[in-house]
């Protein structure tokens, strides 16, 4: 995993979060790295699930990648998947939406 964090859920309780951080350097690979991505998250989720761990896994994606690639296939299979995903600027290095 690349980044966790931990935060207050109800004001006392906490939950351990857990993100997969993809940039998609180059533009010409992007959709095999997408694919890739995915793959990957699916993976780390069974891992954590042998492994008993309960902490939410999110795949943060640059927000150009999730407007240019996720067409209506690539939102369907997110949602059989049940893949948690934060969209990020990059330029701004802020979170600009979070999709569970």
């Amino acid at each position: 995993m690349d980044l966790s964090a931990i935060r207050q859920v109800n004001g006392t309780d906490q939950q351990i979060l857990l993100v997969e951080v993809k940039c998609f350097a180059d533009r010409k690979s992007s959709t095999d790295e997408l694919y890739g991505a995915i793959g990957q998250y699916i993976i780390y989720r069974m891992m954590m699930i042998e492994l008993g761990m309960t902490a939410e896994l999110y795949l943060a994606i640059p927000d150009d990648v999730f407007t240019r690639l996720f067409d209506r296939i690539v939102r369907k299979t997110i949602e059989e998947y049940q893949i948690k995903l934060v969209i990020i600027d990059l330029e701004e290095e802020e979170v600009v939406r979070w999709i569970e």
